[in-house]
């Protein structure tokens, strides 16, 4: 987003530039007659509402960085943006088979597996207990005066704990249960993030090339229109329609690459798939 909005204001700067030029040249064709001066003011309060958009998006800019600076804890500089593109996605099946890859999948699976093992546990309750006893003694007196240790076989069967086992048992398979539905959830809400993210990207990524060839149209549009212009062939309201539509389609244009990294890097957390 901090990116985007860097973006956004060099080429709002750069429609700036173009105003100044335009009125520039205006404020000397209206000296010789050429131009009407409401032409100038037309083209001055396009250049006022270009001022007051960059504002706004330095203000989103401010948010942004912000906020990125509350995630990361750290103060923000300037941020450089990877000239390399995201690569053209795979086929959604092979991000689906990682589903069960993600972090918080695997968490929900292990949880299964721990309660599992505690079932095993609580039905240990049903059987009984056995454990060996010994004692050595220094000294003893009476009948076993000469008998210096003893053994005894102790032997605990839990024939009025099976309802207590019982219980513990059902609650454990209750748990069971109820860990088995967390790993389902987990699992299918894996896969849904996957898929949002894939018919996002993949949906952005088409409208990629149309948005390019709107804006070269666009500016060749505008370049044509200066030329008409300057062969009174034009006036200077559709000049000023055709940098609009230029400036639009500019943005657009970044926009959607920066959408387009901002998807697939969305995709990639979604598969597991971090830095």
């Amino acid at each position: 987003m901090l990116l985007e909005q860097q973006n956004d204001v060099e080429i709002l700067k750069g429609i700036r530039q173009a105003l100044e030029v335009r009125i520039t040249n205006l404020k000397q064709w209206v000296e010789i007659g050429r131009s009407r001066a409401s032409e100038e003011s037309a083209a001055r309060a396009q250049f006022e509402q270009v001022n007051a958009q960059i504002e706004q998006v330095l203000g989103q800019e401010a948010t942004a960085r912000q906020l990125l600076e509350f995630l990361t804890g750290k103060p923000v500089g300037d941020i450089m943006d990877s000239p390399q593109f995201p690569p053209v996605p795979s086929r959604l099946d092979s991000y689906l088979g990682k589903a069960h890859l993600r972090p918080d999948v695997q968490a929900a699976e292990e949880a299964e597996r721990v309660a599992e093992k505690q079932v095993s546990i609580n039905k240990a309750g049903y059987w009984p207990n056995a454990a060996l006893q010994g004692d050595y003694y220094t000294q003893r007196y009476g009948i076993s005066s000469g008998i210096d240790w003893d053994a005894a076989l102790l032997v605990d069967v839990p024939i009025f704990k099976g309802g207590q086992t019982e219980g513990q048992v059902d609650q454990a398979k209750s748990q069971l249960r109820q860990a088995h539905l967390e790993t389902q959830l987990a699992l299918r809400s894996s896969e849904q993030d996957i898929r949002d993210a894939y018919v996002q990207l993949d949906a952005t990524l088409k409208q990629e090339t149309p948005l390019e060839n709107a804006f070269k149209a666009a500016d060749e549009s505008y370049q044509g229109q200066l030329q008409d212009y300057r062969h009174s062939r034009a006036n200077n309201i559709d000049v000023l329609a055709s940098l609009q539509t230029l400036e639009n389609a500019r943005r657009d244009f970044v926009r959607a690459q920066s959408e387009i990294k901002r998807l697939y890097w969305r995709l990639m957390v979604a598969t597991g798939e971090t830095l």
